[in-house]
């Protein structure tokens, strides 16, 4: 399997999400953190954007004291809050709405997330278009409120509803739900990133002409 086709889940344990940031304040982690990027060259493993500005390094097998070399992957923020549901809206996790839609993989979502969002940003001739498919995906949260309960789109809550609550199931009732969940990245959330990608890319236009 290629570094650009890992397959994103949804991680919902808070102690994950308190290793990784022991991890990220570890000054010694921020060099090996460097060499990662390096190696899949500054490209997210899971929906295929490439920066060099806000990335994060995850650990495929969400088992977050698996700190091998083989299983830390580069990951664009947009892919990588997905792994800490508990936390969205901390940090680089900036936030996002669960929306419908069994048809596309997150992965892909996110994938045209970044087309999306840097489209608006640069203002292009496909910005309205942009916008327009945004807010139509938007809506899609509308039928999460339908299917699964008021308020459950989103996803901090969605989280702490599934982790608070005493089930016998609840790996399968997560799972049961997350087949048909996805995570729609904030657009105004992200946008000062998006504005650095945005930057980056026009920059390489730029030098490349």
């Amino acid at each position: 399997m290629s570094r650009s086709s890992l397959k994103l889940n949804f991680g919902l344990d808070p102690n994950d999400w308190r290793l990784y940031q022991l991890r990220e304040s570890d000054q010694r982690f921020h060099s090996f953190k460097l060499k990662i990027f390096e190696r899949d060259h500054y490209t997210c493993s899971y929906c295929g954007f490439k920066s060099k500005e806000d990335f994060c390094v995850l650990n495929a097998d969400q088992n977050y004291k698996n700190n091998k070399g083989s299983n830390l992957v580069t990951a664009c923020p947009l892919c990588a809050q997905c792994h800490f549901l508990p936390m969205i809206g901390m940090g680089v996790f900036k936030g996002g709405t669960f929306i419908y839609l069994p048809e596309m993989k997150q992965e892909e979502l996110n994938a045209l997330c970044h087309v999306i969002f840097c489209s608006i940003a640069n203002g292009t001739e496909q910005s309205t278009l942009a916008q327009n498919i945004y807010n139509n995906l938007r809506l899609r949260s509308q039928e999460v409120e339908e299917h699964f309960g008021k308020g459950l789109s989103d996803p901090k809550m969605c989280a702490k509803m599934l982790v608070d609550t005493p089930l016998n199931n609840q790996k399968a009732i997560a799972e049961f739900m997350f087949k048909s969940l996805r995570l729609l990245p904030s657009c105004n959330d992200f946008s000062d990133q998006v504005m650095n990608w945005s930057k980056q890319a026009l920059e390489g236009l730029t030098q490349a002409s």
